[in-house]
Order: C-alpha cells, then sequence, then structure tokens
C-alpha cells in the first residue's frame, strides 16, 4: 500500500492517517490507520494538590490496526461514515490517498463540534471504533496520509460519474 509521507503539524479532520501508537494498556507498538475527527484536542487533567494540566488528545474512527479492518461490515460501513462527515476528496488519486472534506459549519477550533459525533452516533453503536489517542505518545512516531482502496461502484458514487480509470465513457 503506497503512503505519503506527512507532519504532525499538518494533519487536519477528515484525513485519514497511518501511525504506530504504543498502547498503554498493552504495551506494544501497533500501526493505526484513522480517519482524524480532531487532531490535538485539549482538556485539562488535575495533579496533586490544585495544579491542573493541559493534556492533548488525538481523537479519530479507528479503521485498520495492523493493516486489517476494524469494521465488521466493512465498505458499506466506510461508505456512509464518509458521506454522513462530508464530500471525499482526492489528495492523490493514483495511490488511492483521500480524505474527508468536513464542512467548515461542522468545525471548531480544528476539530470536529459536537454535531458531528451526534451524527455518527448510530454507527458508532454498531462499530466501536471511535478512539482517543495520547497526542504526546502519538506524535513520537512518523505519520503518514494512507491509501483507502475503493471500489470502482464506490469511486462513482463518491465523485459523480467522470470517466474513471479503465471504463469507456459513453
Amino acid at each position: 500500500m503506497a503512503r505519503i509521507g506527512t507532519s504532525w503539524n499538518e494533519i487536519e479532520p477528515g484525513d485519514i492517517i497511518t501511525f504506530k501508537y504504543k498502547s498503554k494498556s498493552t504495551g506494544k507498538s501497533r500501526t493505526q490507520t484513522i480517519l482524524v475527527l480532531n487532531p490535538k484536542w485539549v482538556s485539562t487533567r488535575s495533579r496533586k494538590g490544585t495544579t491542573e494540566e493541559k493534556v492533548f488528545h488525538l481523537i479519530g474512527l479507528k479503521l485498520a490496526e495492523q493493516g486489517i479492518r476494524t469494521i465488521k461490515e466493512g465498505a458499506k460501513v466506510v461508505t456512509q461514515l464518509f458521506n454522513r462527515l462530508g464530500t471525499v476528496v482526492p489528495i492523490d488519486e493514483s495511490k488511492d490517498i483521500y480524505r474527508v472534506d468536513m464542512k467548515k459549519a461542522d468545525l471548531f477550533w480544528g476539530g470536529a463540534k459536537e454535531t458531528v459525533y451526534r451524527r455518527i452516533r448510530y454507527l458508532l453503536g454498531k462499530e466501536p471504533i471511535y478512539r482517543t489517542y495520547d497526542w504526546k505518545e502519538a506524535k513520537k512516531n512518523a505519520v503518514y496520509y494512507e491509501t483507502i482502496p475503493l471500489s470502482e461502484g464506490t469511486k462513482r458514487q463518491f465523485f459523480g460519474t467522470k470517466n474513471i480509470e479503465g471504463e469507456r465513457e459513453g
């Protein structure tokens, strides 16, 4: 699968990225592929005493781990998610690298608003793919825009009836 390297500061909501992440529960590093909803969400955490500490999180929908899809129903659910979140646009169509261009009204301070989560909640109930990652831990490793192979029918659905490679016009 083709990838395009990028930096953590370039990641935006709607990007489909791959990175290695060391789980706190197992201690093992595994390759994660996610659709980013919020690249650097900030929260506060109370420390001993009265000080509060800012903590950053990467929030997304887990599409695959170690190259194995996490969504059981596969392409149907992914297509529904992408359609509910925005418009699929190519980053590099020759390498099958796409992103979901989310509506500006759905974004706030560089991340998805609560309305986005409500819009996809019923799909998340079927597929437990919502994930929050420790941003400091995630950014320790390289990040890539990831290939998402789409069938010709799915490409037609996302991009209209324009001539797709290998098809005849007519």
